[in-house]
């Protein structure tokens, strides 16, 4: 039997269409993913000014953005290549985050006020579009948004 990794919005639609078969008729999957990507919008958007992060109800923890320093070792094991300078220079150039003194901020999911059993095997992933609005916002607004990375256990 196939294990399904990914709950997608096309399976919160089809689960809240059975349990409400009187507005399933008048709100369509369109309406529907519109509505819950306003919400996501307008809660990852709080979080950017917001320290603590995002609470979750029912006990699914908080998820918010950590800044750690970066580990810069000789053989560049952990360093990203910059494609952009590489190509033009002819030669491997990584990213060092100058803009950020050597930090790399990071999506994190808190799970350890979870109330939930096997935490483990969920996962967070922001999609790219957060990944980049979050980059520019670490570029251009240098304020302390984030927490430390020590503070999450």
């Amino acid at each position: 039997m196939r294990v399904k990794l990914d709950f997608t919005t096309s399976d919160a639609y089809k689960i809240w269409k059975k349990q409400n078969p009187t507005l399933s008729d008048k709100i369509s999957y369109k309406t529907y993913k519109g509505l819950i990507g306003d919400v996501n919008n307008a809660a990852i958007n709080d979080m950017y000014t917001n320290l603590d992060g995002i609470k979750f109800p029912f006990g699914f923890g908080t998820i918010n953005i950590i800044k750690k320093k970066m580990v810069i070792t000789d053989d560049a094991k952990y360093l990203r290549p910059n494609w952009a300078l590489t190509r033009k220079f002819k030669k491997i150039i990584y990213h060092l985050n100058d803009h950020s003194n050597g930090y790399k901020m990071r999506w994190n999911w808190d799970r350890t006020i979870s109330k939930y059993k096997h935490k483990k095997l969920f996962i967070f992933d922001a999609i790219r579009r957060h990944d980049r609005d979050l980059a520019k916002l670490i570029l251009n607004n240098h304020q302390e948004f984030y927490i430390q990375a020590s503070k999450v256990y």
